[in-house]
C-alpha cells in the first residue's frame, strides 16, 4: 500500500515478516481491544470475537473443525441415502433421476468444504497489515464517519440474512422422526455453518468493495475539470499506485481464489435447489428450496455488481461521465503542449491497463460479466419455479 494512493506510509515488511504478522493492533486474546479496527464498529449483538475469520487461532480451529465435520456427515448421507434423510426422500429408485440425486447429494459436501477457503480467506487478509493500514486511513479521512455506518448497516444486512438462513433451514431439517433428532441436528449444524461463512465473506466482500472505492473517487476528484492539472507523470504514478492498491486488497493471500470458492458454492447451492424444487411435490418444499435459490442468486450478482463497478469506475463498457477515462478525456484541448505527451501515455495506461477487480480464474470482473449472470438468473428462477409448479400438479 502506497502513500499515493491511501496518503499513508508504505508497509515496511522485511523478508522475515509477512503481511500477515499480527501488528499492535491485534492480540491473541480475541478481546474487543484486540481485535482487528473494522470489526470493531460491528453492532454490540454481534459476538465479533467469535466469528469466522475473527478473534484466536483456537476459534478458527474449531470453526475449521465443524466444518468437516459438516462434510463428513453430508458425505455420509450422500453414500448411505438414508430414507429419514429430509431432501433425499429417494423418489427414484433407478434411472437418470436417481444418479441426478446423487449427483445433487454429492455436490452439498463441496459446498460446505467451500467454507474452508473463505474461512482461510477471511483470516489472512482481516489480520493482515495491508487492509489494517486501508481501513485505518479509511476511517481518518471519512467525514462523519460514513465508512463506518456503511460497515454497520451491511452487518445488520448480512445478520438478516444469516437469520432468514437460519429460518429456512430449522424447518428445512426439523426431525420427522424423534429418532432422529441427532441426525437433523447434525444436518442444521453443518449448514448454519455454512451459511455463516457465507455472510461474513459477503461482510467481507462489501468491505473491500468500500475502500476500493473511496481509493478510486479520491483520485478521481483530481480530475476534475475545476482542478487543472499541472503533472500528468505524477498523475500517472499515483495510477499505479491506485493499481497496485486494489490488487492487494483482492488478489492478497489468493483472498481471490477465496472469492471464487465463494461464487463457486453459492452457484452450486442455487442449482441444487432448484433442482430439488423442481421434483418435490410438496409446495412448502418447493417454497423452501426456491426461496434459498432465489438467497443464492442475490449473494452472486451483489458480489459480481459491487466488484465489477471498481473496473467500471476507471473504464466503463458504456459512456460514463464520472469514469476515470472519460474525465481524463475531457482534458484534451486543455492540457500544455509540454503536458500533451504525459497525458497521452496516461490516456494508453487507462486503455490498456486499466485498474479492476481480478479475481483467480475468472479474470477481471466486468460489468459485462455481472450483466450475463444477471440476466441467466432472472430467467432460470421464474422458469424453474413455473416448470416445478406444473410437476407438482
Amino acid at each position: 500500500m502506497h502513500r499515493d494512493a491511501l496518503d499513508a506510509e508504505p508497509l515496511d515488511l522485511d523478508e522475515d515478516e509477512d503481511a500477515t504478522s499480527c501488528g499492535p493492533w491485534y492480540t491473541s486474546e480475541g478481546s474487543a481491544e484486540g481485535l482487528p479496527a473494522m470489526w470493531r464498529v460491528l453492532p454490540s449483538c454481534i459476538p465479533a470475537g467469535g466469528l469466522p475469520g475473527v478473534g484466536t487461532d483456537t476459534t478458527q480451529l474449531i470453526w475449521l473443525a465443524l466444518i468437516t465435520c459438516g462434510v463428513a456427515f453430508e458425505i455420509y448421507v450422500a453414500v448411505e441415502r438414508p430414507d429419514f434423510s429430509p431432501f433425499l426422500p429417494r423418489r427414484y429408485t433407478n434411472g437418470i433421476m436417481r444418479k441426478a440425486e446423487d449427483v445433487s447429494a454429492c455436490l452439498d459436501a463441496v459446498c460446505i468444504a467451500a467454507s474452508i477457503p473463505m474461512l482461510m480467506g477471511i483470516r489472512r487478509l482481516m489480520i493482515s497489515r495491508i487492509m489494517h493500514e486501508a481501513w485505518s486511513h479509511e476511517v481518518e479521512h471519512s467525514p462523519g464517519g460514513v465508512v463506518q455506518t456503511f460497515s454497520k448497516r451491511v452487518a445488520w444486512v448480512a445478520l438478516l440474512v444469516f437469520l432468514v438462513f437460519a429460518g429456512l433451514l430449522s424447518w428445512r431439517f426439523r426431525p420427522l422422526e424423534p429418532a432422529f433428532q441427532l441426525v437433523f441436528a447434525g444436518e442444521l449444524l453443518a449448514w448454519l455453518t455454512f451459511s455463516l461463512h457465507q455472510c461474513i465473506f459477503l461482510f467481507t466482500v462489501m468491505l473491500n468493495w468500500r475502500i476500493s472505492w473511496n481509493v478510486i473517487e479520491r483520485f478521481r476528484m483530481q480530475l476534475s475539470l475545476d482542478r487543472e492539472v499541472n503533472d500528468w507523470t505524477l498523475v500517472t504514478r499515483q495510477y499505479h499506485d491506485l493499481d497496485k492498491c486494489i490488487d492487494e486488497l483482492w488478489r492478497y493471500s489468493n483472498f481471490g481464489m477465496a472469492v471464487v470458492a465463494f461464487l463457486a458454492s453459492a452457484l452450486i447451492n442455487f442449482l441444487n435447489c432448484s433442482f430439488r424444487g423442481i421434483i418435490s411435490k410438496d409446495v412448502a418444499w418447493i417454497v423452501v428450496y426456491f426461496s434459498w435459490a432465489t438467497l443464492q442468486a442475490a449473494i452472486i450478482v451483489v458480489s459480481l455488481y459491487a466488484m465489477a463497478s471498481i473496473s467500471s469506475r476507471c473504464k466503463p463498457r458504456f459512456r460514463d461521465r464520472d469514469s476515470i477515462f472519460f474525465m481524463t478525456m475531457q482534458h484534451y484541448g486543455r492540457v500544455s503542449p509540454r503536458q500533451r505527451l504525459d497525458h497521452e501515455l496516461f490516456v494508453r495506461l487507462i486503455l490498456h491497463n486499466p485498474a479492476g477487480v481480478e479475481v483467480g480464474p475468472l479474470g477481471r470482473i466486468t460489468s459485462g460479466m455481472a450483466a450475463i449472470v444477471f440476466r441467466i438468473l432472472v430467467v432460470a428462477i421464474p422458469s424453474c419455479v413455473s416448470f416445478a409448479s406444473t410437476l407438482s400438479q
